[in-house]
């Protein structure tokens, strides 16, 4: 079974070699490792041609014409070429476990033989959370960053995103239904997660296969523990605009997931999705209820109360 590893690469010269490594050293050796340098300005570029030459029936590098695409649709792009049955994700300045693609896609295809391969199928892991030098600081990402492995329902993924591409493995169904990318997507990760919940399976495997690697540089990270003391150093919540804005956005992900797969659910998940889109012009009393009625909450409590209290239609 072929497996092809998607990886957009920007200015990553610190870290990369050691990613490279580790795709390269996988327990599980039938790899196709598709790449894409969104015009790095750094020495990125020469090292992945470096390891490309060493193991050329391993490696695919996309030509990017010189276009900057940012890094949602720099894997867009990237997905257009893939052609496997397993697909991967993969973030510049990790590390993987020898054995994360081997109990991937033993999960995946344990799944598929109940389901069918036509069956949408995401699969995703814990992380070692690690500073710059790759030494532990934490052993669970989800449990550094107070977020529930078990919050993988459509419910949960259309109010907050959970899943970090770099922790995500899925099937050849699952892709084809997420790409191409509309514009309401925020991020590519998050629409995953959300085409998975609506019309498939999301499935945790129980222990760290990647070291996460902390730094200045990380495009997304952690933010530490989001605790009751994280919010009040927030108080008061005076910015109520950019966080309006965020939600609108989430609203309107929401919305293209109602229309795009309209004829593909049932009654009850157009009914959830209608809920959810019904709270963006209800006053704070009426979101309070919707959101208790149908247990639309975010991964903590001090999350949601930020959205009652900040959101401002």
């Amino acid at each position: 079974m072929k497996v092809d590893i998607l990886l957009a690469t920007y200015n990553g010269e610190k870290h990369i070699q050691e990613l490279l490594e580790s795709l390269i050293l996988q327990t599980y050796k039938n790899i196709n490792i598709i790449i894409r340098d969104d015009c790095s300005t750094d020495k990125t570029p020469n090292i992945i041609k470096e390891f490309s030459l060493k193991h050329p029936e391993k490696f695919y590098i996309i030509d990017n014409q010189n276009k900057n695409l940012g890094p949602m649709k720099n894997f867009e792009e990237i997905a257009k070429y893939s052609k496997s049955d397993y697909i991967f994700f993969a973030d510049q300045d990790d590390v993987w476990l020898p054995e994360k693609i081997s109990v991937f896609s033993e999960k995946i295809k344990s799944i598929e033989k109940q389901n069918g391969v036509d069956f949408p199928v995401l699969v995703f892991c814990d992380m070692y959370i690690t500073d710059n030098k790759l030494n532990i600081i934490s052993k669970s990402y989800f449990r550094h960053c107070n977020k529930k492995t078990k919050k993988k329902c459509l419910k949960d993924f259309l109010i907050q995103n959970s899943l970090l591409g770099c922790v995500q493995g899925f099937n050849r169904a699952l892709l084809n239904k997420c790409f191409p990318l509309d514009r309401e997507v925020i991020m590519h990760d998050w629409w995953i997660s959300l085409v998975a919940s609506l019309l498939g399976e999301i499935h945790f495997i129980d222990k760290p296969l990647i070291y996460y690697r902390q730094h200045s540089a990380n495009v997304i990270g952690t933010r530490g523990r989001p605790g009751l003391h994280t919010y009040l150093k927030m108080l008061p919540w005076k910015d109520k605009t950019s966080y309006t804005r965020h939600f609108n956005s989430i609203f309107e992900q929401a919305e293209l997931l109602l229309n795009r797969f309209n004829s593909e659910i049932s009654e009850e998940k157009k009914i959830l999705i209608k809920n959810f889109l019904s709270m963006k012009n209800q006053t704070r009393l009426k979101r309070i209820r919707i959101m208790i009625k149908n247990r639309f909450y975010r991964h903590n409590i001090h999350e949601t109360i930020e959205y009652i209290m900040r959101y401002k239609p």
